[in-house]
């Protein structure tokens, strides 16, 4: 029978909550993703020096508040990203055994990003 989190029939419930948790890390900060590929078609119809301003101003803004985001889980969950870091270092083959640790740094995460926006909404 499949897991409900992951939708995979027959995966282990302890991979499928790790593959959620990776997911959440992933959607955690702004990717800028659409902006990037905005970005690079310009640059491929018009070359890098004639991309309209608009475009750059829109990677731009996206790339600066994507890298505040950043800079605050560091500032405030550096440690607990480390400790993540690290139990993965040590246990390549073993990624569920970190997930307490990444559980930590994300819900860290989170709520200094959540207090941010408070503060600057």
């Amino acid at each position: 029978m499949g897991n409900s989190l992951s939708g995979v029939p027959g995966q282990d419930p302890d991979v499928a909550a790790f593959d959620v948790l990776v997911k959440r890390c992933a959607t955690m900060v702004d990717s800028c993703d659409s902006e990037l590929i905005a970005y690079s078609d310009s640059v491929n119809r018009h070359g890098a020096k004639q991309v309209p301003e608009q475009v750059a101003e829109q990677m731009r803004k996206c790339s600066l508040k994507r890298n505040v985001q950043l800079a605050i889980t560091e500032q405030h969950c550096g440690p607990a990203q480390k400790a993540f870091g690290d139990c993965l270092a040590k246990s390549p083959n073993d990624p569920i055994g970190c997930k307490p640790l990444i559980e930590n740094f994300l819900d860290c995460a989170q709520y200094a990003l959540d207090e941010h926006r408070k503060q600057h909404t």
